[in-house]
């Protein structure tokens, strides 16, 4: 019988290239299975090169040339070009990386400091720090406490979709009455300049540009309506005022609101000057006389819509509605060369022509004076009366002026600001 040998199939790769690998692959293979296995490889066995985690990859960054600031050395004059094209500019050397800012942690509560404390009592930096708005008088961004909004509004829900007007929206407090329109457009806070109508005096609207166009009807009595809510905002700024005064404060002696007394409003009528530091607004609210047509005197009522004007007849000329006045007394070479802090004084006669509400304001004066009064107890800043004589008392009598406070100490008690705004606000309007 013949016998056949049978070859050995090729191996896949040459046997100098097995010869060469196996001495070095089989100790490591040993070695990896002499290994004891930990509790969670009973069942698989995993490399050691498998097991590390994957590092990630990191990308190298190149060193740049070292920046240099750009100073100046010699006059403007001396220079051909712009500072800017020098050598060393950040505008020429347009790869220079931007600084890298590095995360130093979220700042956590924190007291504020006096220099804050002072900035936060200002009602001027706290009008100038509203968001910005583009007004539509005018076609220039403005802060928002400086501006009016009026928004796309029904006076009825039963009223078609097309029977709307443009009506003021947001002046209230939102704690009284929050905004009902999602979008609103701004105009200047001012009754003059503040305009609906375009150059051909006929209907405006709002489209979706942000611009007054034609065939949209304004309330016919949108301006009147505007100054009755931002004297409406004043009384509930009073409002909230009082609820939010914390009491038991020690330490502190500046009151929130206050009396002048007698001597205090002669001697201010006759310096036009009021240097009282923190004072940053005077109203003059007498009492509601009784009305000449029924001989009754109005309820304390702040209207929610404009109301007839039914005030008593006076056959005197009704004060300015506000007056400007010197924080300090200065001398005229002093002031000519530097400015001076002025003090508005509002005359409630002509800031609250309805009677109704300013009974309402004196009403809403009254409770917060006597709130603070209670906070603060036996603590006052009233000079105390060099006598006892008759005239000497009446003089410390308090009068119908009430003085305003805000600053670094009263907003650590109750914030009068919101109120000192509101009333500069109608005096922009009026």
């Amino acid at each position: 019988m013949r016998s056949v040998a049978v070859s050995a199939p090729p191996l896949p790769f040459p046997d100098s290239v097995t010869r060469s690998t196996m001495p070095r692959i089989l100790p490591r293979l040993i070695k990896a299975l002499q290994r004891p296995l930990g509790p969670f490889e009973d069942e698989l066995r995993i490399a050691p090169g498998l097991r590390s985690k994957a590092r990630r990859k990191t990308r190298a960054v190149l060193p740049h040339k070292q920046h240099i600031p750009i100073r100046v050395t010699r006059p403007a004059a001396e220079y051909a070009q712009s500072l800017l094209l020098d050598e060393g500019s950040q505008v020429k050397q347009r790869k220079v990386p931007p600084p890298i800012v590095k995360y130093q942690g979220q700042d956590g509560a924190r007291l504020m400091s006096k220099d804050e404390l002072r900035w936060w009592s200002n009602p001027y930096l706290r009008m100038m720090a509203s968001p910005l708005r583009i007004c539509q008088a005018t076609g220039h961004y403005m802060p928002t406490d400086l501006l009016v909004r009026v928004a796309r509004l029904r006076l009825a829900p039963e009223l078609r979709l097309g029977d709307e007007s443009l009506l003021p929206d947001g002046i209230q407090h939102p704690q009284f009455q929050p905004r009902r329109a999602g979008k609103g457009h701004y105009v200047i806070c001012n009754k003059r300049l503040a305009t609906f109508e375009s150059e051909s005096h006929s209907p405006l609207r709002l489209n979706a540009k942000q611009r007054f166009t034609r065939a949209y009807l304004p309330h016919p009595r949108l301006k009147e309506q505007i100054g009755h809510l931002l004297r409406l905002r004043i009384l509930q700024e009073l409002d909230i005022l009082a609820r939010r005064a914390i009491p038991k404060t020690k330490g502190l002696h500046t009151p929130l609101i206050r009396r002048l007394t007698r001597a205090e409003w002669k001697e201010f009528q006759e310096r036009k000057a009021l240097p009282n530091p923190g004072a940053v607004a005077v109203l003059v609210v007498p009492p509601v006389r009784k009305s000449l047509l029924n001989g009754e005197t109005p309820d304390a009522s702040p209207s929610p819509t404009p109301e007839i004007r039914d005030s008593t007849i006076s056959a005197k000329p009704a004060p300015p509605l506000s007056v400007l006045y010197p924080a300090s007394k200065r001398d005229a070479a002093e002031i000519s060369e530097l400015s001076t802090g002025e003090i508005p004084l509002y005359n409630s006669v002509s800031l609250f022509p309805s009677p109704t509400q300013r009974a309402a304001l004196h009403q809403r004066l009254c409770a917060v004076l006597k709130e603070d009064t209670i906070t603060r107890g036996n603590q006052t800043d009233r000079p105390k009366p060099k006598s006892k004589s008759r005239s000497t008392r009446d003089e410390t009598k308090s009068s119908h002026a009430f003085l305003v406070y805000s600053d670094g100490s009263t907003v650590k008690r109750a914030d009068t600001v919101p109120l000192a705004i509101a009333l500069w606000r109608l005096r922009m309007w009026e």
